[in-house]
């Protein structure tokens, strides 16, 4: 799927219907807030994104926008969870992936809430 600079991949609310690997360009990861959106996280070639709300059967917990051209693999909801099935190693993969993103919101968020 390609996305213009600007372009949403999906919204934060949304329902959790595919995941997306990054192939080419760069999208930010924003949050909303009572003050607007929340740069969270930049994404970059060969980064996933949306597979939690799969995973975790729920609605997408943050709006993702194409900061420049996107090139982007689409993966529907039944496709990727065959996939983790089929390939195991794709499944230690992205418990590596959630596991590696925990730990840097959970730095961030110390260093957060020291900062007060």
């Amino acid at each position: 799927v390609s996305y213009s600079a600007g372009q949403i991949l999906f919204r934060q609310g949304d329902e959790g219907d595919a995941a997306y690997v990054i192939l080419s360009g760069k999208a930010d990861i924003l949050v909303d807030s009572d003050n607007g959106p929340i740069k969270v996280a930049e994404l970059l070639p060969n980064s996933i994104v949306g597979e939690i709300a799969i995973l975790c059967n729920s609605s997408r917990t943050a709006t993702v926008r194409a900061a420049s051209p996107v090139e982007a693999l689409r993966i529907r909801k039944d496709h990727f969870l065959r996939l983790m099935r089929e390939f195991p190693e794709m499944t230690i993969e992205m418990v590596r992936v959630l596991a590696d993103r925990l730990s840097h919101t959970t730095a961030d968020l110390i260093d957060a809430r020291s900062a007060k």
